[in-house]
């Protein structure tokens, strides 16, 4: 029978909770199987007393396995699937992966553990996986990982560690990935350091998250030969400082995310060389003074926030920034806007300045062509009194 796609999925009341091993002798074809929101525990080996098992489908492409009850998986699961490019198992409870789970499948692009309360991980369980291009690991229970965790992985491009419970990271953990563009470390338990370059091979990479974790303080080798990043997001940590060579080697960030952290001030050094940001993102911290170059070489900065901090008044700065759309300075200890501040920002679309210490703008504060383009001012409402 030539079946090349099979679909046995969301077959409510009746739930598939286990697969016999000759199941699928009579689809040779098949390609692409769903067996996804059933009730599997376990899946048959593929090779069972030396004998070569139906459970084999050397013709299968993508086998989603998401929202069972995998409790397991044997070493030798998936040897017969040869040509496995994409296998989702999300949503199971698969507690550990055993050494090289996955070593006959070196077709695998795809996979996705996510969601398994997964703890344990082998040193060598992605084993031969050389051709993988996605790798789901967030929402589990991860506390380690080795240095040879992701070993010979040239070709991943997406990496996701979220929401685990990773304390430190190995040094050389991603140093073979170097077609890597996005790495997602949110929502972990980093504290300490990150080692000095743990990035530095990452020459691909162009977005990096590491929100929600418990970072204070920044490395002067963190972003080291990142080139290529665009994304960085740092927000809901507890960094305090940012050294003054932190971006150097990251000309081509254009967006910045340090929200709810416990900066104090915005030196010159650390901003003075970002000619493609056009989003910075610096909400509830502790800013009381900005340089008045900071943003000086960032001439398509779009989106400025600063809302929910300590500072007294605007940097001079922002008067040049001629590409700013969104300004939010809410929340702060401002009393006076500079005359002209916003005169020459053409391009200001919102503009916000609530609770703040203003009593009165001055007569000339916004020019013609500015007051034309702004549809969102919110501050008159609460002009301090």
């Amino acid at each position: 029978t030539e079946i090349y796609t099979l679909s046995l999925h969301d077959a409510l009341p009746i739930l598939i909770s286990t697969i016999g091993a000759n199941s699928f002798v009579n689809v040779p074809t098949l390609m692409e199987m769903s067996l996804r929101n059933n009730t599997l525990t376990a899946l048959p080996a593929s090779n069972q007393n030396g004998v070569s098992g139906h459970w084999d489908i050397p013709s299968l492409v993508e086998l989603d396995l998401s929202n069972n009850k995998l409790q397991s998986l044997d070493p030798s699961t998936f040897d017969g699937f040869v040509q496995l490019t994409r296998i989702d198992l999300s949503f199971n409870n698969i507690k550990s992966l055993n050494s090289r789970t996955f070593s006959l499948n070196k077709n695998i692009e795809y996979l996705d553990l996510m969601g398994n309360g997964l703890s344990r991980m082998a040193h060598d369980a992605l084993f031969g996986l050389k051709k993988l291009n996605r790798l789901d690991l967030s929402r589990n229970h991860l506390e380690s990982l080795s240095d040879g965790t992701f070993i010979n992985m040239r070709h991943l491009q997406f990496l996701n560690l979220g929401n685990n419970r990773l304390v430190n990271l190995p040094s050389a953990l991603f140093s073979q990935l170097v077609g890597l563009e996005e790495l997602n470390l949110k929502s972990n338990l980093l504290s300490s350091a990150l080692p000095n370059q743990i990035f530095a091979g990452l020459h691909n990479l162009k977005e990096l998250n590491l929100k929600h974790n418990s970072l204070a303080e920044l490395g002067y080798g963190l972003l080291t030969g990142l080139k290529k990043l665009e994304v960085l997001k740092l927000g809901s940590n507890q960094i305090i400082n940012l050294n003054g060579d932190l971006f150097k080697d990251t000309s081509s960030l254009k967006s910045i995310d340090l929200n709810n952290n416990r900066i104090k001030e915005l030196n010159m050094r650390s901003l003075s060389d970002l000619p493609e940001l056009e989003k910075f993102e610096a909400r509830e911290n502790r800013i009381s003074s900005i340089d008045s170059t900071a943003f000086a070489n960032s001439p398509k900065l779009q989106i400025l926030d600063l809302a929910h901090n300590s500072l007294t008044k605007l940097p001079d700065i922002v008067k040049k920034l001629s590409s700013l759309k969104v300004l939010d300075a809410s929340h702060n200890q401002i009393a006076q806007i500079v005359s002209d501040m916003f005169k020459n920002l053409k391009n200001l679309m919102e503009l916000y300045l609530n609770e703040n210490r203003i009593r009165e703008l001055p007569s000339h504060t916004f020019g013609v062509r500015t007051l034309y383009k702004l549809h969102k001012f919110v501050d008159i409402a609460s002009l301090y009194c």
